[in-house]
């Protein structure tokens, strides 16, 4: 079992850790991890390792991230409570940063939009270049992750600068999602460029 906090988790799976706290045995304190980020949060107890007083076991199940509707970097903080007087405080340990998923149930077949934000700006962006060359419409609206924007054809050149930006943030991503498969950082990436 893994002895450290997960920087992945997927909504609707079970993740299981243990961590010892050495200054906060189990059967003095209680554990609770706090999960905080774009969408709901939620909070998750730990209990006491049966072989080791000082280890605690840590399970987040399914039933734990169902309210959680928006994928993300959420932070945690662990937070430790006195079981004689009841005192809580926060653990001295570096809070930090979860990447959250959002997974699906068995039975749920709609669409899943598995795009990062960039790429989601990246797409709009290219629909809205293809409008300009196949229509004589002065004026579009697209939809963001930001929330819609109206772009006027006289925008061209003004969208084509903010394509290079999101395109750039794009191949970084590709690259370093090849990198963590094993293939190498320095691929050819090769991208549709657009002139004024």
């Amino acid at each position: 079992m893994r002895t450290i906090e997960p920087t992945r988790i997927t909504t609707n799976d079970t993740v299981e850790w243990t961590r010892t706290f050495s200054d906060y045995p189990a059967d003095e304190w209680t554990l609770q991890y706090r999960y905080r980020g774009p969408g709901e949060g939620f909070n998750i107890d730990a209990t006491q390792n049966a072989d080791v007083p000082a280890k605690f076991d840590v399970v987040i199940d399914p039933a734990d991230t169902e309210d959680v509707d928006t994928a993300g970097t959420y932070t945690w903080e662990a937070w430790v409570t006195n079981i004689a007087d009841n005192t809580i405080q926060k653990l001295a340990i570096p809070a930090g940063c979860v990447q959250i998923f959002l997974g699906f149930e068995a039975d749920e077949t709609a669409a899943v939009e598995t795009r990062s934000k960039a790429k989601i700006m990246l797409d709009a962006i290219d629909a809205a270049l293809l409008a300009f060359a196949n229509s004589d419409i002065l004026e579009y609206e697209i939809t963001t992750p930001a929330g819609n924007r109206r772009v006027k054809r006289s925008d061209k050149t003004a969208l084509i600068s903010e394509r290079k930006y999101w395109a750039g943030i794009v191949t970084n991503e590709i690259a370093r999602e090849g990198a963590k498969n094993g293939k190498p950082l320095m691929n050819n990436i090769y991208m549709k460029v657009y002139d004024a």
